[in-house]
């Protein structure tokens, strides 16, 4: 199949899925060197397939990051892995762009850089300094983005060391691991979009209230706020003057609607 499309101009043009039972990594090598679009090992969903598939190749249809470049970091010393992982990933999102080094120093100075990573995927057998050390500097960045960590040979101890680091996954390269990598990158970078969408909203409305409470404070009128009975709840320094109490705690043991000069004046009537 490989020979008839490497030597029929006409078969050039026209995107190629393979599809195949084996899921080893020489195979998936061995198609993408020879110009498959895309690579999928049985058994899978084809109706899902046929409507994830266009005709530039492989596309994630419905991720929420589709629309924009997304950078991809990834940390891997081995050659032949850099490229079956690089191939994987842009195959399967054509938005996705993988930058490779081979080592956790180059890893560190690319993020000093200042370009925006949306994941980084970092092999856990580096030369020099192991993934584990790299992954606790990584974390040290602030709005630093999720890591996915890559072994060749994991064990459950090792597991748990690198997640509570802050890995967001922990992925072993055993037999279809590229199959399930670009669901577990796309899984993470939109999760954690939420989590920063989450946290921008707390963010935002903590400033909102610090502003509030700002003009409250410095306001040339007095203001108070109560309760359904009456009760004061809070007062702006201008309320303390008007009232001429020694403090905001002995203010707030007054109840408006039995306040002395609001019950002659008949104004506490109007919110009971």
């Amino acid at each position: 199949m490989a020979w008839l499309w490497l030597n029929d101009p006409e078969l050039q043009t026209t995107p190629v899925v393979m599809v195949t039972t084996s899921g080893t990594d020489e195979d998936v090598q061995t198609s993408y060197r020879n110009g498959a679009n895309s690579y999928i090992a049985k058994p899978v969903d084809l109706k899902i397939s046929a409507k994830q598939s266009k005709c530039s190749g492989w596309s994630a249809t419905d991720s929420l990051i589709k629309a924009a470049i997304m950078k991809i970091l990834l940390v891997e010393d081995n050659p032949d892995q850099r490229d079956l992982i690089s191939l994987t990933l842009e195959d399967f999102d054509h938005t996705w762009q993988v930058q490779a080094v081979h080592n956790g120093a180059d890893a560190l100075a690319q993020l000093e850089t200042g370009v925006d990573y949306s994941l980084i995927m970092l092999d856990y057998s580096l030369p020099g300094e192991d993934g584990e050390n790299i992954l606790n500097q990584i974390t040290q960045h602030q709005q630093a983005p999720p890591v996915i960590m890559v072994t060749g040979s994991g064990d459950e101890e090792t597991a748990v060391a690198v997640m509570k680091a802050g890995a967001y996954e922990y992925v072993v390269k055993c037999n279809e691991y590229l199959t399930r990598l670009p669901v577990v990158v796309k899984r993470a970078v939109e999760e954690h979009q939420l989590q920063t969408e989450h946290q921008q909203a707390i963010d935002n409305l903590r400033k909102s209230e610090e502003r509030y409470r700002t003009l409250v404070e410095n306001a040339p009128s007095g203001i108070l706020s109560i309760d359904l009975d009456g009760n004061i709840q809070e007062v702006n320094p201008k309320l303390l003057d008007i009232l001429g109490s020694p403090s905001v705690e002995e203010t707030k043991k007054i109840n408006l609607f039995a306040f002395p000069p609001l019950v002659e004046a008949g104004v506490s009537e109007t919110f009971t």
